[in-house]
């Protein structure tokens, strides 16, 4: 839990966007996890959301 606040809390700081949390080189272990963290899957859901949302 504590890594997905640093993620929060390094976007904060540098002034990042939605987009710009697919970008980071996060870590992960396969067996463990798939290489998107959560914190980048929900990111990429928002993103695909507003897109079709500004098309309509």
């Amino acid at each position: 839990m504590s890594k997905r606040i640093d993620i929060f809390a390094a976007a904060l700081f540098h002034g990042m966007g939605v987009e710009d949390l697919n970008d980071l080189n996060l870590s992960y272990t396969p067996p463990f996890s798939s290489p998107w963290d959560p914190v980048q899957m929900g990111a990429q859901a928002w993103v695909k959301t507003m897109e079709s949302g500004s098309r309509n």
